[in-house]
């Protein structure tokens, strides 16, 4: 069974640190995905339910558009350097005049 028909994927913010996280809504389980220092949010499935692509960087730069495995977190950067004006969701970006 793929993943997004059975877990919730989500940004939690703690003490300034975006990580994804996933639930799963039978269980009620809270389990982390992402590594600390790698600040996830806005995650969406892929089409076949088996990763996750989230915006957001490290500590050093990097911001980007990531693609995450699961189920051990590993995070690759797929497109790097304007990326935050994407929305994996389809929600439209504020344009500024």
């Amino acid at each position: 069974m793929r993943h997004r028909e059975t877990m919730i994927a989500f940004t939690r913010l703690q003490r300034g640190d975006a990580a994804v996280h996933l639930v799963d809504p039978a269980s009620g389980v809270v389990r982390r995905l992402t590594d600390p220092g790698l600040r996830l949010y806005d995650p969406a499935w892929s089409p076949d339910g088996s990763r996750l692509v989230a915006l957001g960087g490290g500590d050093g730069g990097g911001q980007g558009l990531y693609v995450v495995d699961d189920p051990d977190g590993t995070a690759r950067a797929i497109m790097l350097d304007g990326a935050a004006k994407l929305r994996p969701h389809g929600r439209p970006t504020r344009r500024r005049s």
